[in-house]
């Protein structure tokens, strides 16, 4: 197996989905790519997205419009494609057909359901019951359905069995709202939790598609609160939510990174899909749910972060949950499935 030898990774990225369903993608990327497997990507404009595929090696084209006809033809110009992997918020269901037209074995990562679907394999790691509902245009895919497939990088297999770290008499919170934060939540949080210093090392992860980046900075600056910190795009996600007490979050892929961590969690959710799956998360154990983090009062988020970093057991029974739900397997199930489909 070698260069001949190609899977094509159609993914959705933009300003108003950022980059969730590149870096999922990528980590399969690079689990097959120690397989010996050649792998492409085919994405709409977005620099960050592009600026992270270089970064890390991986040929791409750009699709400016994301037409069906284009992505498509952008596939078949690639020589050796052995297997097709889309990975959008939703299906687009025109090029699932015109792949499955064309004989070349596709998989499906979705995440909402409960849409008309047209593939081989179908991948679905969420924790919502309702969001596995579909319906199948003809034969009926290997479905590889819940929280064991949450496809995670593989450091945080490696780190999922290993016992947190205990910062002895400080606590570490890391606030992080995804790649984009459209919303600005994040100036909302930092603000909340000002006065929460004593005892209390926060720290801010920025995206590199962070929309607020110069009020963010500018708050910062004029900021008086010591115990805050931040970092822009990160290479080791991993160990800081390992290394952390608590984490906030937005709501989406890094509910699966934390529980599978072990490490407790706040949901300030942006989009109301990310707030249904914070309340399946917090019915599991593993976070707490507060609300919108455009809507959410300061004092409550103030007032819930103080309670729960405070409260021990409570804190102790969430990181169990979380281990428990999220084995951090996924990746290399994924993997192998993918491998099969081409007979590799």
């Amino acid at each position: 197996m070698g260069s001949e030898f190609t899977i094509i990774f159609c993914v959705e990225v933009s300003e108003q989905v950022a980059t969730g369903h590149l870096m999922v993608c990528m980590a399969c990327a690079s689990a097959l790519r120690e397989h010996g497997v050649t792998c492409f990507f085919v994405l709409g404009p977005y620099g960050p997205a592009e600026n992270l595929l270089d970064s890390e090696g991986f040929p791409f084209a750009v699709v400016p419009n994301g037409k069906t006809d284009e992505v498509y033809k952008k596939i078949t110009d690639v020589e050796g494609c052995a297997c097709v992997v889309v990975n959008y918020r939703r299906p687009p269901v025109s090029l699932l057909d015109r792949v499955r037209g064309s004989s070349i074995p596709l998989v499906l990562m979705d995440e909402l359901g409960n849409e008309r679907v047209n593939c081989d394999v179908l991948i679905n790691s969420t924790v919502v019951p309702e969001w596995l509902n579909y319906s199948f245009m003809g034969q009926e895919p290997s479905c590889c359905f819940g929280p064991e497939f949450a496809v995670l990088r593989a450091e945080f297999a490696m780190l999922h069995k290993q016992p947190r770290p205990t910062g002895g008499d400080e606590k570490r919170i890391l606030i992080t709202m995804g790649g984009v934060d459209r919303t600005g939540a994040t100036l909302r949080i930092v603000k909340a939790l000002s006065q929460m210093s004593s005892g209390i090392k926060k720290t801010v992860i920025l995206g590199p598609g962070f929309l607020h980046m110069d009020e963010f900075l500018a708050q910062y600056k004029s900021s008086k609160d010591v115990s805050l910190d931040y970092a822009i795009a990160v290479k080791d996600f991993a160990e800081r939510i390992r290394a952390a007490d608590l984490v906030i979050s937005s709501g989406g892929n890094t509910l699966y990174e934390m529980a599978c961590l072990g490490t407790p969690g706040i949901v300030l959710w942006e989009d109301l899909h990310e707030g249904r799956q914070a309340e399946v998360f917090e019915s599991s154990g593993t976070v707490l749910n507060i609300g919108n983090g455009l809507e959410a009062p300061m004092d409550a988020i103030h007032d819930s972060v103080s309670a729960l970093i405070n409260d021990t057991a409570r804190m102790a029974a969430m990181s169990r949950s979380g281990l428990s739900l999220v084995d951090g397997l996924g990746l290399s199930k994924i993997v192998t499935s993918i491998l099969t489909l081409v007979g590799a």
